[in-house]
């Protein structure tokens, strides 16, 4: 065992200076177990792999300035295992700026920068990590994430800011299983191609999000969104944060693209021009409920889309759009104890196309088009009860012919509008047959 600290003496003001000659690995290999480094700097002149690398545990890095330039090409720094960075700065151009593949580390207070290619912080087949009051940023330019979690899992990032550039802030990726995000900006600048502000991917499961603000600017014709989950990722929860998509442009506030079982809750989510919600690609036995704010006003678009999806529920929530909630080629849907608020003069609280095996319940819909709109196509059973159409709507109720459906209608509060101008119905069957 050693214990040993190098550090800039405390009484000079100005911090020692690492440049190692050329042909060295790193200006510090840490191949021994407790080893301190504290106030210095390091600035290579010629080509490293790494700033400090470290194969020990119980490591202390504190007050440490790495200046990697265009010199260092892997790692400003490289951990193993029961390791603390803090009060630290570190900028690179062509490497990680930190470097995680062991467990049980953690990196305080400090400032994380790449400023061309490759990530600001990366945690790879790592475990029990924890990053906390820290930044983590790439340039606009970039389109590798500020923050890559590749196979690492229960760690936790709070209170940290993490920005992206173009394409990415935070991506977990390989089976980044049981992480906690929370108290955390993830912000990306968009641009012309796809950018996602938070990204899940590649089985990531059972991770939380906790308080976080995800924002992503749309621009282009690729898709921009805030919180992206795909890939088969499942059982993750996203609570009490916002995700934000601005500008002009494609974008989501939330996508679910062939994930399932996650749980959205408690949370804000919002897109300028698109849809603010949207499950698609098998998206299966996903929940958003508890008050989730879903918000869109630009005309023609949705609240929420569900599209060729299954078995998901949303109760509880007040959901604004266009058209409120568009379902199209959905089984099993489940759309209850919502507020549903239509903001277009022929939009619909909720229009259903192709579905099969509905419910709608418990609703309240506010609506100038249709409260509730059966387009043709559906079937199995369809259940429509109890639901509240305030006045406004031309058609309280509106249903299609669909041939291949058994549909319930009972127990709805339709309150009509008369008009002079436009003939108005609580319930509309057209060319409904028995």
């Amino acid at each position: 065992t050693v214990d040993l600290t190098i550090m800039t003496a405390p009484s000079l003001t100005e911090l020692a200076t690492m440049a190692p000659p050329l042909s060295s690995t790193a200006a510090f290999v840490i191949d021994s177990d407790y080893v301190n480094i504290s106030r210095m700097k390091i600035a290579p002149t010629v080509p490293l792999t790494y700033g400090i690398k470290s194969s020990a545990r119980y490591v202390d890095i504190s007050s440490v300035t790495i200046d990697g330039g265009d010199n260092l090409w892997y790692a400003g720094i490289a951990l193993s295992s029961h390791s603390a960075v803090s009060y630290s700065s570190i900028t690179v151009r062509q490497a990680s700026g930190l470097l995680v593949t062991g467990s049980t580390n953690t990196i305080t207070k400090t400032y994380l920068a790449n400023d061309s290619s490759g990530s600001a912080a990366r945690l790879m087949s790592s475990r029990y990590n924890l990053i906390t009051g820290s930044t983590m940023t790439v340039p606009t330019s970039s389109t590798d994430p500020a923050l890559d979690m590749v196979g690492a899992s229960y760690s936790t990032v709070t209170l940290s800011m993490i920005q992206g550039g173009k394409t990415l802030a935070a991506k977990l990726s390989s089976n980044s299983d049981g992480n906690v995000l929370s108290l955390s900006t993830f912000t990306t600048t968009g641009g012309n191609g796809i950018s996602n502000a938070l990204y899940l991917t590649g089985g990531s499961s059972s991770n939380i999000i906790s308080q976080c603000y995800a924002g992503a600017i749309a621009g282009g014709t690729g898709d921009n969104i805030a919180i992206l989950i795909d890939g088969n990722a499942t059982f993750n929860a996203v609570r009490w944060s916002t995700a934000v998509v601005s500008g002009s442009g494609v974008g989501y506030g939330l996508q679910l693209s062939g994930a399932s079982s996650n749980t959205i809750s408690n949370s804000f989510i919002y897109s300028d021009e698109v849809t603010a919600v949207r499950l698609d690609a098998n998206a299966s036995y996903n929940t958003i409920t508890l008050r989730t704010m879903v918000s869109n006003l630009y005309s023609g678009r949705f609240g929420l889309e569900l599209n060729n999806v299954s078995s998901n529920t949303i109760s509880g929530n007040y959901i604004q759009g266009s058209t409120a909630v568009w379902v199209s080629g959905a089984t099993g849907t489940i759309l209850t104890y919502n507020v549903l608020v239509a903001t277009n003069t022929t939009g619909a609280g909720a229009r259903f196309s192709g579905g099969v095996n509905l419910t709608v319940s418990s609703n309240t819909i506010y609506a100038l088009g249709a409260g509730i709109q059966l387009n043709a196509g559906n079937s199995g059973l369809i259940t429509v009860t109890s639901n509240t159409v305030v006045s406004g709507a031309r058609y309280g109720i509106y249903t299609a012919n669909q041939p291949g459906a058994t549909i319930w209608i009972a127990s709805n509060t339709l309150i009509a509008t008369p008009s002079t101008l436009v003939d108005t119905y609580g319930v509309y069957l057209d060319n409904l047959t028995s």
